[in-house]
């Protein structure tokens, strides 16, 4: 039997926040408290609402609401990205599966044109989902984008105009 007694309140905080800030933790009341900021203040600029109005109707600084509308816009866009990410990995399943199914009659001698067709709108649809075909963007050696170059040609081609 240990004869060692309890952790008070603050050594069991200070146990528990090793490594981490304090208060950072999604279950503590400051997260909790900016979280239900966040989503009043989102709800009143999406009715419309200016920073300055929402910050006066809920009674905090406009850079606190600000921040607070920056951080949920932030939240919104990763939900965003997994969500099409979710959605791009289902349909390239399910193009791929009609593919196969599709390549056999496709292949086959004599090959059905159909079946050729339905292929290569599933490659290309695949390809386009992907972003197989989508522009480069060029840099030069730092990083920066390539300048156009405008190079004059003489109309007589001797590189005099005479």
């Amino acid at each position: 039997m240990s004869t060692r007694k309890p952790k008070g309140v603050r050594e069991q905080r200070e146990a528990g926040a090793r490594g981490r800030k304090r208060g950072t933790s999604k279950t503590s009341g400051k997260s909790a408290a900016a979280a239900e900021l966040a989503a009043e203040a989102w709800e009143l600029r999406v009715a419309g609402a200016t920073i300055r109005q929402i910050a006066d109707q809920l009674g905090r600084g406009r850079s606190t609401i600000h921040d607070a509308l920056v951080r949920e816009l932030e939240a919104l866009k990763a939900e965003t990205l997994d969500e099409a990410s979710r959605w791009r990995t289902t349909n390239a399943a399910r193009l791929e599966r009609m593919l196969l199914a599709a390549w056999p009659v496709a292949t086959r001698n004599p090959p059905d044109l159909e079946a050729q067709k339905q292929v290569r709108a599933n490659i290309q649809e695949l390809n386009k989902m992907f972003g197989v075909h989508a522009p480069i963007a060029l840099s030069g050696a730092d990083g920066q984008p390539l300048q156009p170059a405008v190079i004059y040609l003489p109309a007589n081609g001797r590189g005099d105009d005479a």
